[in-house]
Order: C-alpha cells, then structure tokens, then sequence
C-alpha cells in the first residue's frame, strides 16, 4: 500500500492515565513505541488512510 498509511490504534485500560479506557490513533510510529513503554496496549492497525 504504497499510497496508503497505517492509523495504529492503543488502549489504556490503566487506571491513572488520563483517559482510562480510552482508545488513540496516531500516524507515528515513535509514539506508537513510547505510549506502548507507559502501559498503553498496542491493538493493531486501525485502517489506512491516503497519505
């Protein structure tokens, strides 16, 4: 999918965290890994979207 780009999706289910039980899409990959090393549980990628 050269012309697409992947929306990772996490969970918090931590309590503590601001937005517990909440669900976050990001582009980057970088803060995809840092918010997995704060609890955060990596599910995936959501969809693809157009660059």
């Amino acid at each position: 999918m050269a012309d697409r780009t992947a929306q990772f999706h996490l969970h918090s289910a931590l309590f503590g965290l601001q937005g517990a039980g909440a669900h976050y899409y990001t582009l980057n990959a970088k803060e995809k890994d840092h918010l997995v090393t704060l609890g955060w549980k990596y599910e995936g990628e959501g969809w693809y979207g157009k660059k």
